[in-house]
């Protein structure tokens, strides 16, 4: 259920200047534990050539197996990846850094995150590029593999010290205070100033009805270009008045996860001057597909779908040990048939 009501006030916290740019340096993450709204991996197909914006040229070839790397841009391969290999999946990973200077005569660096399952070697962005507004951190990340990092609504950003990213937004909110942002396209600098347009706020922490812990809630506009991670707001932020919907999230209970998509859950309406709140969470209900064996009822988890309040989807439900209880009642009667649970818990 989703309401709206008379806007609260949320008091914005100063920051020491109103508006303009800051420069951002590229840091590489060789443990990576950014969690983005749309990862992709894209295949290395003769090389990197798409990773940077700036003329740079970096070819990769195989050798058997393993891929051999031209890391300098000198046209001439130096680096032999063969991966760590997974024992359990057979997936082969690893990281190259690959530097030069563009054609624009600016210093290149671009780490990337190597892995093959099988069907050849793909790469993601193992770096990003880091600043801070005020003194909140700020990283952007080319999500979408392309060298470029100012594609809204597409690539990826960070704000603060959260690990989850959202898409890349044309508004941000800092400190309690909305900012409109430009993004120079190979990521060195952004430029801020303060958000002129309608503003509402938008609550998705509150009404939330769970035992566990909401560790991500990202929200994207339907046009693509704003996009907030509403999981640490207890009381909701001011965000451009817009229509939203529910791209992805995350619970935590001890060791358990549960990752959230929109399912049947609809659009979200901004509305200038107006809190907008969402009802959501439990009780949460399973629909499930099943199997006659013999006098037996076969379920299994991959065929379980389980939906909450506001039609939200649970997804890859992990409950470390436990499963949810299953009755299987007579229909006319409501006579209560038989109670199951998946093999293995308890």
């Amino acid at each position: 259920m989703i309401l709206a009501s008379a806007i609260l006030s949320l008091a914005p916290q100063a920051l020491p200047i109103g508006g303009g740019s800051i420069e951002l340096e590229y840091k590489t993450y060789r443990k990576w534990d950014i969690v983005l709204p749309a990862e992709q991996f894209a295949r290395v197909s003769g090389g990197f050539s798409s990773v940077s914006c700036s003329g740079e040229s970096f070819g990769a070839e195989l050798d058997g197996t393993a891929l051999v790397v031209d890391t300098d841009g000198d046209g001439t391969p130096d680096v032999r990846v063969a991966g760590k290999k997974d024992d359990a999946t057979g997936e082969r990973s690893a990281m190259v850094t690959l530097t030069g200077t563009g054609t624009d005569g600016k210093p290149f660096q671009y780490a990337a995150r190597l892995v093959d399952s099988g069907k050849g070697w793909h790469f993601a962005a193992s770096g990003a590029q880091v600043g801070k507004i005020g003194e909140t951190k700020v990283r952007l990340i080319d999500q979408n593999n392309d060298g470029r990092y100012d594609g809204f609504g597409q690539d990826a950003m960070t704000i603060g010290r959260s690990k989850f990213a959202t898409f890349l937004s044309r508004a941000v909110n800092v400190g309690g205070v909305l900012y409109q942002i430009d993004v120079a396209p190979d990521g060195s600098r952004i430029d801020f100033e303060p958000y002129t347009g309608e503003v509402g706020v938008l609550d998705l922490a509150s009404g939330l009805e769970t035992d566990g812990k909401l560790l991500s809630a990202v929200v994207r506009s339907a046009d693509r270009q704003f996009s907030f991670d509403l999981a640490s707001f207890k009381k909701g932020i001011r965000v451009p008045a817009q229509t939203y919907s529910l791209h992805s999230g995350k619970l935590g209970l001890g060791k358990s996860v549960a990752y959230v998509k929109p399912g049947r859950l609809g659009e979200i309406d901004v509305t200038g001057g107006e809190r907008t709140s969402l009802a959501w969470g439990g009780p949460v209900k399973a629909e499930f597909r099943y199997a006659r064996n013999g006098g037996q009822v076969v379920i299994r988890p991959d065929d379980v779908t389980y939906f909450g309040k506001a039609g939200e989807e649970y997804r890859v439900w992990d409950p470390v040990g436990k499963s949810p209880e299953f009755t299987i009642k007579e229909l006319k009667a409501g006579t209560e048939l038989a109670k199951a649970m998946f093999p293995g818990s308890s």
